[in-house]
């Protein structure tokens, strides 16, 4: 692969960052350290060196997150199904405003809120150049 094609090289170098491989899995990865060894894949999460103080899973974020904006106003909706089968145009589910479209988006209906939240599986394939090359995560948008 042509890095240069693909990645700013000549700002991450002047800007002090060491193109290393992970000596676990193998993957390349950019660092400010010359002493790391591993990914981020291979290291405990934490934000700026504070490692984080509690265990907590996908579910329980996602359950913490509903009842701070429920408190706010927000009303939570149960997600859709990630095959959009509502849809003629659209195989899959690619933003949680597809939940929506047409019906409320163009005025058939009234949300169910003006505010909510919803915890909707996405997949997105056409616009990669937009989230990057390589995307490890299933967004909730």
């Amino acid at each position: 692969m042509d890095l240069n094609k693909h990645y700013p090289i000549d700002a991450l170098k002047e800007s002090g960052f060491i193109r290393k491989r992970c000596r676990i899995c193998g993957k390349y990865f950019w660092t400010l350290n010359e002493n790391r060894g591993v990914c981020a894949d291979h290291e405990k999460y934490s934000f700026i060196n504070n490692p984080v103080g509690r265990r907590i899973s996908y579910k329980n974020v996602w359950r913490d997150f509903s009842k701070f904006l429920e408190k706010r106003g927000y009303i939570p909706i149960k997600r859709y199904p990630v095959v959009a089968r509502w849809r003629d145009d659209l195989e899959f589910v690619i933003a949680s405003i597809a939940d929506f479209q047409p019906w409320v988006v163009e005025g058939y209906i009234d949300p169910p809120s003006e505010k909510l939240t919803v915890p909707q599986f996405c997949l997105r394939f056409n616009d990669l150049g937009n989230v990057g090359l390589q995307v490890d995560t299933i967004p909730v948008l």
